[in-house]
């Protein structure tokens, strides 16, 4: 939807020919953002007319519109802004794509001739969903070594409508599947028989309770163990008319959760001094600040899709490890945040920020602890081949672990010039029990490389610092007890 060097990016030649097809080599078709045609015109008024907008699509190189504008294709040409040349070249990829698909004759090469629809939902691919939910969950806290949870505990509360409502497993865009499991499925599915659950929605997900008297507080307060599964669901971040609780349409504008569900978690805490367990969803951060005053243990399960919660009820009762790490910054305070119409990098993502950091980017707990030690180059750093970096990882834990190791590459100019870091690589390293073993990543030369005010890259001459870790490298990961080793080096 936005411009590029003055174009809109479905009608600027400079991206979709001169960079994606002349450079880039490719031969597929290329489709618009739904309503980025009508923008043109509507949004950006580079266009006079609907028609005008189509004929700058299609010579721009776009074959296909996600929207209602390419109606005005026959007044286009009508008007004489395009020929029928224009649309012939816009068709031929389109064409292509249906040939190469089977569609408009049948072709034995074509691959999904062979797929079966009984792979929809088979086995395989239920195994798939349960492990992508599994290796996303993060930890975010765990005080006392709270989790994992014994299986014989006496008595457990689970609260939250978000809970029992497969909705928030779902997030924005998701396809429907024959077979849920809620989280409160997946929490009761791991206990043993003896063991007394009980749940409730507890709240409201962003309206004030009506009612006067809430059971759901004194019975979350008298339990061994609480659950509260609280956080947002498509009502609040879905996209525009999907998002039917937001004011904004799903733009969240600050990253609070809704009162409705702090006021509940304040009022269990009061009457509750430990053995208290938050799960949140949602798509993007959230405030945790005061929510993890509160709890003992705090988990990011974000949107998990169809197998979440059994992945959940896993992972709280140590039948497997938390492995997952943050894919964004979760920010202290979301109103220190540079200004919205501030388009500098400056303050933002983990490569430019460094203060205002409630939990860093590659961020994440497991139940055991992964040092890092002895970094170095085997052999020398090379600007056409890259390099290779070796350094020991242990796990001082009683569990087997897979930990994500993480490489940052801080630049010369690095917080001025370039990046403050940029992620170089990562590997999946499983770990045994006390087990201890030497890591060798590769870094490609194109990575070592720093993008100019113009737009161009070039290896910067200086002294270079790449740190291997467990999240992104900066004040708040050494107050979070994040194990990092470094090396430097001069290019």
């Amino acid at each position: 939807y936005n411009r590029v060097y003055g174009h809109s990016a479905s009608g600027s030649t400079f991206l979709l020919t001169d960079i994606l097809r002349r450079q880039w080599g490719f031969r597929g078709h290329i489709v618009s953002d739904c309503g980025a045609v009508t923008d043109i015109y509507e949004g950006h008024h580079i266009a006079k007319s609907e028609a005008e907008a189509c004929a700058i699509a299609i010579k721009a190189g776009l074959n296909l519109e996600c929207g209602t504008s390419f109606r005005a294709l026959r007044q286009a040409l009508d008007e004489h802004l395009l020929t029928e040349a224009d649309l012939d070249k816009a068709l031929l990829p389109l064409m292509m794509t249906r040939l190469k698909l089977g569609i408009l004759e049948p072709d034995p090469e074509c691959p999904y001739n062979h797929f079966d629809e009984a792979l929809i939902g088979c086995d395989r691919h239920i195994r798939l969903a349960h492990q992508a939910a599994l290796q996303s969950m993060v930890l975010l806290k765990n005080d006392g070594g709270l989790l994992p949870l014994d299986k014989n505990l006496r008595t457990l509360f689970v609260a939250g409508p978000g809970a029992a409502d497969a909705f928030y497993l779902m997030g924005n865009y998701f396809g429907v599947s024959h077979r849920y499991s809620s989280y409160l499925q997946g929490i009761v599915s791991k206990v043993s028989n003896g063991t007394s659950v009980n749940y409730r929605p507890a709240f409201m997900q962003i309206t004030p309770d009506l009612n006067t008297m809430n059971w759901a507080v004194d019975e979350a307060v008298a339990a061994d163990y609480t659950i509260v599964v609280m956080g947002n669901n498509g009502n609040l971040e879905g996209e525009e008319g999907e998002a039917i609780a937001s004011a904004t349409r799903g733009d969240r504008v600050g990253i609070a959760l809704p009162e409705s569900q702090m006021q509940y978690l304040r009022k269990v805490r009061k009457g509750k001094t430990d053995r208290l367990i938050v799960v949140l969803t949602g798509g993007s951060p959230v405030d945790v600040r005061e929510i993890c005053q509160l709890a003992d243990a705090v988990v990011m399960a974000w949107y998990p899709g169809q197998e979440g919660g059994y992945a959940l009820g896993d992972l709280l009762f140590g039948d497997a490890n938390f492995s997952g790490r943050l894919p964004v910054t979760f920010p202290a305070d979301a109103d220190k945040l540079p200004a919205f119409d501030d388009y500098s990098m400056q303050g933002r993502t983990y490569k430019y920020m460094s203060g205002n950091i409630a939990f860093p980017f590659g961020y994440g707990l497991s139940y055991s602890r992964v040092t890092y030690s002895g970094a170095r180059l085997v052999g020398k750093a090379d600007k056409k081949r890259g390099l290779t970096v070796a350094f020991s990882v242990k796990n001082e834990g009683d569990k087997a672990v897979d930990e994500v190791v993480q490489a940052y590459l801080a630049a010369p100019g690095a917080g001025t010039t370039a990046p403050l870091q940029s992620l170089v690589g990562f590997k999946r390293v499983h770990l045994e029990p006390h087990g201890e073993a030497t890591v060798e990543l590769e870094v490609a030369a194109d990575r070592l490389l720093t993008v100019q005010a113009d737009g161009s890259s070039r290896l910067v001459k200086g002294r270079y610092v790449l740190t291997l870790g467990a999240a992104a490298p900066c004040q708040r990961a050494s107050e979070l007890g994040v194990s990092q080793t470094q090396v430097e080096f001069r290019l």
